[in-house]
């Protein structure tokens, strides 16, 4: 089974961009979407394109805005 998540946007008011506010957001909803094998996130601008990449997105393809994040292997301690 194939399961993608498509993340078009993330918003957050400026002033608090700065203080990390939505890379922390970010950062939570993949962590809760660890299962799904693919998030797909709309990069508008910039800004999100940095947050995204240092997520460990990737474009998918030159033509489109679209950055791609594979499912991370979650390590398990038993």
């Amino acid at each position: 089974m194939h399961t993608v998540l498509l993340l078009d946007q993330l918003v957050v008011l400026p002033e608090y961009q700065e203080d990390g506010v939505d890379a922390h957001l970010l950062e939570e909803m993949i962590d809760y979407f660890r299962q799904v094998e693919n998030i797909v996130a709309v990069g508008h601008d910039a800004h999100l394109n940095r947050l995204l990449k240092e997520q460990g997105f990737h474009a998918g393809s030159a033509d489109t805005p679209c950055l791609i994040r594979p499912k991370q292997l979650v390590e398990t301690e038993f």
